[in-house]
Parts: C-alpha cells; structure tokens; sequence
C-alpha cells in the first residue's frame, strides 16, 4: 500500500519497533490531493459567482478507530520515533466541535488575484487541522497569528506529488 513513498521502510520499520504488525494507516498524502481538489472547485465558484468574501469550514472525521496516521515526510516519522505513533481511539473527531459561528474554521479571503496560491493555502491549512487532530505534530499552527506556512508546505506539497505516483501504481495493481 506504501509503495513508491520516500519513507514508506522507515514509517513500516517505527510501527513493527512499537508492536504494530499489520495496522491499519490512513494516508494522509492522499488527503491533501483531495483537499486541493476540493480548493480548485471552490475557487471556480467563487469566481463564477463573484464571491471574495472568507470562508468558514467544519470538518468531521469517521471511521478512524483504532488507525494510525501516515504521512511522507522526514520530520513527521522523527516525531514517530521519539515521541510514539498517535493512534486514534475514537471512531470519529469533529474538528471545532459545536455549532455556534465561532466553532468554525476561518479560511481567509484571497487577498488577490493569485487563486492557486490561495487555493494551495487553504488546503494545507485545512490539512494541518485534520493531522493534527490525528496526532500528527507538523511544526506549524494554523491558529497562530504567525501562521509560517514555509517549513512544512514544501514536504506536504512534495509528499503530495509522490501520492499522485503511488495513486497511478496502485490502479496498475488492482
């Protein structure tokens, strides 16, 4: 399932040295894929309707018991190794729960007319809330005022492309 990662052996290696032999993983590379997918719809809308206003967003993750998070990067697997792989031990997270206008996620407006920047953006930034509620430490906070999207972007991106190749081999599979 792994293959064609750039960490898959080191990801494979920390789960068997914790006693994990065959978990169940949730690819996160393939999250932010469809999170930017998802970004390209909404700037096409709101460009087809005139909107440049903020956007809010809830997010609700099911079907998680007992799974353990992977992503394809050098600095989240360090993580893994000194301070354990997070295990979710509820089946399902809702991200800002409740349902008061405050309890939503805040995603800016574009500040100009560079919509792939912000689509791009708003897409780590709604992948940075799902890892982290996963128990993913990424190095970045996106409630900070001085939310620095430099360190990590370029990993997610890069791990999103190898995701793109690992999609491609396992259609060739099935």
């Amino acid at each position: 399932m792994l293959d064609g990662y750039n960490h898959a052996s080191r990801f494979i290696q920390i789960c068997r040295s914790r006693g994990y032999d065959s978990p169940t993983i949730i690819d996160l590379n393939l999250l932010l894929i469809v999170l930017l997918g998802i970004g390209q719809k909404h700037v096409a809308l709101a460009q087809e309707f005139g909107w440049r206003g903020s956007l809010s967003a809830k997010v609700k993750i099911s079907g998680i018991w007992r799974t353990i998070p992977f992503f394809d990067a050098a600095h989240v697997l360090d993580d893994f190794a000194h301070h354990g792989i997070p295990l979710a031990l509820k089946d399902t997270i809702t991200i800002n729960a409740g349902a008061s206008a405050g309890s939503y996620i805040e995603l800016p407006a574009p500040q100009d007319e560079d919509t792939e920047a912000h689509r791009v953006m708003t897409a780590i930034r709604l992948f940075i809330y799902v890892a982290k509620s996963l128990g993913v430490a990424l190095g970045a906070n996106p409630e900070d005022e001085d939310f620095d999207f430099g360190s990590p972007v370029s990993s997610f991106l890069e791990a999103g492309q190898r995701t793109l190749e690992v999609q491609k081999r396992r259609m060739n599979l099935s």
